[in-house]
């Protein structure tokens, strides 16, 4: 969790849980769409706990999770039937032992943009994992906001506020066994002006192909073609760390920019350029040699 994300909503809870008691009804309008009585779902940030208290009353078997303990404290005085349902947690990797289940159902509710891309991967692997098969995920999230400083990926009241579209949001999620059913568009329901897009998916239980033909070139293929392995995981670094470079073409298609993976290659194999000791090559010098000029290249 963003330690100043999370600074803030300590220091305002009082002002945050008044503005969302008093919020219209914003993504809750999708409730009786997206989740059914009896159904066990999971909130993860669950702020004033509005939104959980609503699904309790619709009939769904509710867990909450929030990593404010002052947001905590007003969400059970004003939902005292949370009592025993709402626990302090967070993606990734603070969901509390009471929340180690399967869910029929997670709702993310203005949670992922405070997310740093770094973790976004962790934090969609971790949904996937607490999901039954056919498992529904609500997401709802900015798409736009004119109080958010690009460079910092911070606003005005020093949140991190990623911004992502939903293009992005998608191609995370279905590369991870997800299927997008349907994405609604709506302005915020606060009246700040905000454009807000919402995101229902499904969990397959199975990955996409694209994975498949990455697991079997790391599985199957020769080994001592390593720039076959540099080039993966360039691009698992990227995709985890600064996605935001990549660039999402018509059709679906995904372009890197060259640069982005030379960067990640340089990493790699600068510490091998740069030491003293001599690394034979497949049919080239043996050990001992001094290295021809057409067998230095790690990379043929």
């Amino acid at each position: 969790m963003d330690s100043q994300t999370l600074h803030y909503y300590e220091s305002y809870a009082d002002k945050t849980a008044r503005r969302y008691e008093g919020a219209e009804e914003g993504v809750a309008s999708l409730f009786p769409f997206a989740f059914q009585r009896g159904e066990r779902v999971l909130e993860i940030g669950a702020g004033s706990g509005r939104d959980a208290a609503r699904l309790l009353h619709q009939g769904a078997d509710v867990q909450a999770v929030e990593p404010s303990s002052r947001l905590r404290r007003l969400a059970l005085a004003a939902h005292p039937e949370l009592q025993g349902r709402l626990f302090d947690g967070y993606l990734p990797g603070g969901l509390p032992p009471e929340c180690q289940r399967e869910y029929d159902g997670i709702l993310l509710s203005a949670v992922i943009m405070h997310i740093p891309d770094g973790e976004l991967f962790d934090a969609a692997f971790e949904l996937r994992a607490c999901l039954a098969k056919g498992g529904k995920l609500l997401i709802s999230m900015p798409m736009e906001r004119d109080d958010v400083r690009p460079a910092e990926q911070r606003d005005d009241s020093g949140r991190l506020m990623v911004i992502r579209s939903v293009a992005q949001v998608r191609l995370l999620f279905e590369r991870l066994g997800f299927e997008l059913e349907n994405d609604w568009k709506s302005v915020d329901s606060l009246g700040r002006g905000f454009l807000w897009a919402s995101l229902f998916f499904r969990s397959t239980g199975v990955t996409t192909r694209a994975i498949d033909r990455v697991e079997s070139i790391i599985n199957a293929d020769r080994k001592v073609a390593t720039y076959k392995l540099a080039l993966i995981r360039a691009f698992c670094d990227i995709a985890m760390t600064s996605w935001a470079v990549a660039r999402w073409e018509p059709g679906g298609a995904v372009s890197v920019p060259l640069g982005a993976v030379s960067e990640k290659w340089q990493q790699y194999y600068w510490p091998l350029l740069e030491g003293n000791e001599v690394i034979p090559q497949i049919n080239a010098e043996s050990e001992g040699e001094s290295p021809s000029p057409s067998a230095g290249s790690l990379v043929s």
